[in-house]
């Protein structure tokens, strides 16, 4: 059985409280109580050196044979003058110490090892219990010369002095108890306010492992689980957006599976075919015609198969630019002049307008989306003229490619926006202006396609300046 984190931090408080409760009980205690006894012996031992005083005053001018003698006839006048005086119980004895006087002898009382101390010589006390009664016994030395005559004995009863210290006891008890019952209340109050926020996550936790992410952690407590709260709303977040993205990749997978089986499909079909009626046909020319189908179309598999190779390449986390300064003018002007002789061949007049710009990209990638643009404009838009613009529009380098060809359906074009694998130019172009738009991409740039049925194409290519 699981306890719960209120009742955890409860159990917690009231022990470190009762603990320091009971140290400042037993310490406050002891001191009131040590103080008390400490206070009482002052005033004893006052009264035992005024009795001393006295005492050796009266029996000074006696001869030493005669000292004990005087104290015996003295001791019972000298106990009750000073009992009266002091308010205490006082008992005198001889140096055998034999009880010579007693203030009050109807209860008799030991001869304790304070007598024995100062018949010695010393002044010495001692706490003793008689029927529940704690006493406490003071005995002096009383001397004549430098000699130890007799005992001068100090009863003092302690049972008030202890009432009062039992009574403070008893307070301190009381006050211990309102304090625990304090904290008690307080430990609720401030529990709530540590639990609450915690359950709300612990419940926002439960909704984000059952798949709903849109329902944050809303907490404003000013502290560490407001920032615990915020932290986890973020991480919540971000796992939304990798879920969402891992099934939006997931969808994009699927459509590119289904496209490029589709394209990969029609070639391999056509070669199959051919080959088929290869077995069949026995005229040299029906032959020819059907291996050069095969050869023709084993010839556009194969390029599929290596612009699919190319884009999985350009997919990679390690694949790298090899970025350097260079003129985009020369870059676009060698990619004409490659080109030139089909542009000849077809009739396809080439007008430039680049503004000269040194940029930091890579030349080789650039060419091959140059050289991809072209290739599609010569081949599927049937133009008869291309017009190619640059400048720089703001921070980046805007390069157009303009042809006055057949142009594209909308769809077709609209498409080509997206991020997806799809065939383009209605399935004449392959993967080239897939594999363009990511090259663009991979240099912060982008491409993009404007197109109108039966007005031309315009190829815009953007890089960062």
């Amino acid at each position: 059985m699981r306890t719960r984190l209120g009742v955890k931090l409860l159990i917690s408080n009231i022990l470190s409280t009762s603990v320091i409760l009971i140290f400042v009980f037993l310490f406050t205690s002891y001191s009131f109580k040590d103080a008390m006894m400490t206070k009482i012996l002052d005033k004893l031992v006052s009264y035992s050196q005024d009795g001393q005083i006295y005492v050796m005053n009266r029996i000074k001018d006696y001869k030493y044979k005669n000292v004990n003698e005087r104290l015996a006839e003295l001791a019972p006048f000298i106990s009750n003058y000073l009992s009266s005086k002091y308010s205490v119980r006082v008992q005198i004895f001889d140096g055998r110490k034999r009880l010579l006087s007693d203030s009050f002898p109807a209860k008799k009382y030991h001869v304790y090892q304070d007598v024995h101390y100062a018949e010695s010589g010393m002044k010495s006390y001692i706490v003793k219990k008689d029927e529940n009664e704690e006493m406490l016994f003071l005995s002096s030395p009383i001397y004549y010369g430098s000699e130890t005559t007799g005992v001068i004995r100090f009863i003092y009863p302690l049972s008030k002095d202890m009432a009062v210290v039992e009574r403070m006891k008893m307070w301190l008890l009381g006050i211990s108890a309102v304090s625990i019952i304090l904290i008690i209340l307080s430990n609720s109050m401030l529990t709530s306010g540590i639990v609450k926020p915690i359950r709300i996550l612990k419940e926002s936790a439960e909704k984000m492992r059952k798949g709903n992410f849109d329902s944050p952690a809303k907490i404003k407590s000013n502290d560490e689980i407001e920032e615990l709260a915020i932290t986890f709303n973020e991480m919540s977040q971000s796992l939304k957006e990798y879920i969402d993205s891992l099934k939006e990749e997931k969808e994009k997978q699927k459509n590119f599976t289904d496209n490029i089986t589709h394209e990969l499909k029609t070639p391999i079909s056509i070669i199959l075919g051919h080959a088929e009626l290869l077995k069949k046909i026995k005229s040299a020319d029906d032959r020819e015609k059907s291996v050069n189908y095969i050869i023709s179309e084993s010839e556009k598999l194969l390029k599929q198969v290596e612009e699919l190779l190319y884009i999985s390449k350009l997919n990679k986390p390690s694949f790298e630019l090899v970025k350097k300064e260079e003129d985009i003018e020369t870059i676009v002007q060698r990619c004409v002049a490659l080109l030139r002789p089909r542009f000849e061949k077809f009739s396809i007049k080439i007008s430039s307008n680049v503004e000269h710009r040194n940029l930091i990209f890579d030349s080789k990638r650039i060419k091959e989306v140059l050289l991809n643009v072209f290739d599609n404009a010569i081949k599927h838009s049937k133009c008869t003229k291309i017009e190619i613009n640059g400048k720089m529009k703001g921070g980046n380098y805007v390069l157009k490619v303009k042809d006055n060809g057949k142009g594209m359906d909308e769809k077709i074009a609209s498409e080509l926006q997206k991020d997806e694998l799809f065939p383009f130019y209605e399935r004449n172009s392959g993967l080239g202006l897939k594999i363009s738009k990511m090259i663009m991409k991979k240099h912060g740039g982008d491409l993009h396609l404007e197109s109108v049925k039966g007005e031309g194409t315009i190829v815009i290519l953007e890089l960062k300046a």
